[in-house]
């Protein structure tokens, strides 16, 4: 099992559930800046931006030792 967003009670549950952290300082500065600009009558074209995530991995994931399955290809 994989949960987004690392917060304090996936430690809690048992097994302990691997999660995927977001950098939500970087996106609370994101969204900021993007409305402070709105409000200023910036009409700049939307803006895409790239904020890295990582992946915790605790006992809900364990490593794959199988062969890689191909689930893109027909049968």
């Amino acid at each position: 099992m994989l949960a987004f967003d690392d917060s304090e009670w996936f430690t809690a549950l048992k097994p302990f559930v691997s999660t995927l952290r977001q950098p939500t300082d970087d996106f609370a500065d994101q969204a900021w800046a993007m409305l402070m600009a709105r409000l200023n009558n910036d009409r700049s074209p939307p803006l895409q931006s790239e904020v890295h995530s990582t992946l915790v991995i605790r006992e809900s994931t364990i490593a794959y030792r199988g062969q890689p399955i191909n689930v893109l290809s027909p049968k």
